[in-house]
């Protein structure tokens, strides 16, 4: 008996082993794996391929592989660029929802249907990305559409998605769904045109093998609206769309928690898509489950009472103020005060006299120490003094003083003190993970908006988040 379970311990073990061997992580780019094909095509089921920072430039294919292809650093510093040449994205080797693509910005692509992605009997998960400014470059009737998307005989989950200034020469400007059943889970569709119609969605039927296959996708906490002169277009029966807690334009408050109604969006005008204060899409999606902790840029996907409609969930005035780079994903959403990042507005409320500490956490990925800099304004900064630092530092809420954008990072210092007075220095050239003594907020009100730098695992500067301490 002892021998036979012995034989069976170690045969668990070894299946353990093998299991362990196949989940590893394969790094681009690295001298094993200069470009992201090679990682894919060495990889196993259950293995991750993870990008770091940088613009690529190459047909991403994911050759039927049940993996997980990430970014490091989110899709504010990681692209797949298609430089107008070619499509950056496509799955058409029957991939299911275990190849996982997330955290990257698809852009730039151009051929002559599925501009920036195109999955044809496949149904991967995509999550957190950013599918922008991708076109088909043949003219309408000589192409199939989708500049953004194109689905093909597929049912992919798209969720956390920003699909924006893609552009068809026929249908579906952002999105062509043909005889497929995708699932949309609080994405937004803006800025989108198409020449014939469904400028943001297109929903179409196909034929395959002499019959006619229905579409019948589904949207929950979706914004669909601003694009061209129709966001969602509908062909005849028996194609049919499923609205949840969406915000679709021209198409009525329907049964299921559906609006229609500006979701007035932060600045449209510059591309940027998320929520501006007052939209109608705050607050009024659904819980789903097993969905996102975040929203795209990072921020804890529930701020208020329920969560938002669209890719971005709406968190105040502070973070409205800063342009759209000053929150990347984790690793960089490090700093806390008094062991929170905040709630609503990222906002952390201290009561006068009381005792507080400031603490910035080591990025994921790194194991040693992580130099950083806080920085500290008085007062919540206004949106105009948003100061955009070289790529792919990010964008600060407030000007760093007195480094210059552009400085040696290794030299950035604080800005002002919390005293009002010149510049002078805070805390500065410090490695995480660190925590500071406990300070006595001052008997009387004010209020103070916090921000750092920190250096990443690929030794790269980046903005971390900001927090907003309001002294009560």
């Amino acid at each position: 008996m002892h021998r036979h379970l012995a034989t069976r311990v170690l045969a668990a073990s070894l299946a353990l082993a093998a299991l362990a061997a196949a989940q590893t992580t394969l790094m681009v780019p690295s001298p094993a794996y200069p470009f992201i094909n090679n990682a894919i095509l060495a990889a196993s089921p259950g293995d991750t391929v993870l990008v770091a920072p940088g613009s690529y430039t190459e047909a991403v294919d994911l050759f039927g592989r049940a993996i997980t292809l990430k970014s490091s650093c989110g899709p504010g510093v990681t692209f797949l660029d298609g430089a107008g040449v070619l499509r950056p994205l496509r799955v058409i080797c029957g991939e299911g929802l275990n190849t996982i693509i997330e955290g990257f910005t698809i852009v730039n692509g151009s051929t002559i249907s599925g501009g920036g992605v195109w999955c044809l009997f496949s149904s991967p998960t995509i999550r957190n990305c950013i599918i922008k400014n991708n076109a088909l470059f043949l003219p309408g009737g000589l192409n199939d559409g989708g500049g953004g998307i194109l689905l093909s005989f597929s049912s992919p989950t798209f969720e956390n998605c920003v699909i924006t200034g893609n552009s068809s020469m026929q249908y579906g400007g952002g999105v062509l769904i043909r005889s497929s059943s995708p699932t949309f889970t609080n994405c937004t569709i803006a800025g989108n045109t198409a020449s014939i119609m469904g400028d943001g969605v297109m929903v179409l039927a196909d034929n395959c093998c002499a019959t006619t296959l229905p579409s019948a996708p589904t949207f929950i906490n979706c914004v669909i609206w601003g694009n061209g002169s129709l966001d969602l277009g509908l062909a005849a029966a028996p194609n049919t769309v499923t609205l949840v807690n969406c915000d679709v334009g021209g198409w009525g408050t329907a049964p299921g928690g559906n609006i229609d109604a500006d979701p007035l969006y932060f600045d449209p005008a510059n591309e940027d898509y998320r929520l501006g204060p007052g939209s109608p899409a705050i607050d009024t999606g659904m819980g789903v489950p097993g969905q996102l902790a975040v929203d795209f840029e990072g921020d804890p996907r529930l701020f208020g009472i329920a969560v938002d409609m669209g890719a971005d969930e709406y968190t105040g005035p502070l973070l409205a103020a800063c342009a759209a780079g000053n929150l990347l994903p984790v690793p960089t959403d490090v700093l806390r005060i008094g062991g929170t990042a905040g709630f609503t507005g990222r906002q952390v409320n201290v009561g006068a006299g009381t005792l507080f500490g400031i603490s910035v956490a080591r990025p994921s990925l790194v194991l040693g120490q992580a130099p950083f800099a806080i920085f500290a304004r008085l007062g919540i900064p206004a949106a105009s003094e948003a100061t955009i630092l070289p790529a792919p530092v990010g964008t600060m809420c407030f000007a760093p003083c007195p480094a210059a954008p552009g400085a040696n990072p290794l030299l950035f210092t604080v800005t002002n003190n919390i005293i009002p007075g010149p510049c002078g220095e805070l805390i500065s050239s410090l490695p995480a993970p660190w925590s500071s003594p406990m300070i006595a907020a001052p008997p009387f009100s004010f209020q103070l908006t916090l921000q750092g730098m920190i250096i990443d695992v690929t030794a790269t500067l980046h903005v971390t988040n900001a927090v907003f301490l309001d002294v009560m």
